[in-house]
């Protein structure tokens, strides 16, 4: 694997084999390519050394979302923006945090201060009204505030 060292190809093929035991071995093999890609891509978007975001991605994958409590592998890890771009976010380390693809769709342009205020509302309603936000959050529907 490109640009490693053997102690992170270990973790990288431990975290895959660990969070997609029932995959087989080709299907494991397109998740290491995926891990080093995403670590590629997003050591570039935040201008940070690959080494640094790999460690983010790995003490990521298998934790809980900050925000759904979601199980974080492969097929749902997302680098989200706790300050979006759009409303004078950056593209630095301090303000990206790993979520669940689903929870940074949900997210859209807020902060993570106003989406984890939204989710700890949602999570006290009653399932029929509570689905029907999270689908409404899902369809990107919005773009800005105002």
């Amino acid at each position: 694997m490109e640009n490693l060292n053997n102690a992170q190809i270990k973790e990288v093929v431990n975290k895959v084999d660990k969070l997609h035991s029932r995959c087989r071995d080709k299907t494991k093999v397109k998740l290491y390519r995926k891990v080093l890609g995403l670590r590629s891509k997003w050591a570039k978007e935040i201008n940070e050394n690959n080494d640094i975001v790999l460690a983010m991605m790995l003490k990521a994958l298998g934790s809980d979302c900050p925000y759904c409590g979601n199980l974080i592998d492969i097929k749902n890890i997302s680098l989200d923006h706790m300050v979006p771009l759009e409303r004078g976010g950056v593209s630095y380390k301090n303000n990206v945090e790993i979520i669940c693809t689903k929870c940074n769709i949900r997210k859209g342009i807020m902060t993570d201060k106003e989406f984890a205020w939204i989710m700890s509302k949602i999570d006290s309603m009653k399932e029929e009204p509570r689905d029907y936000i999270l689908q409404k959050l899902s369809s990107r529907g919005y773009s800005s505030f105002g």
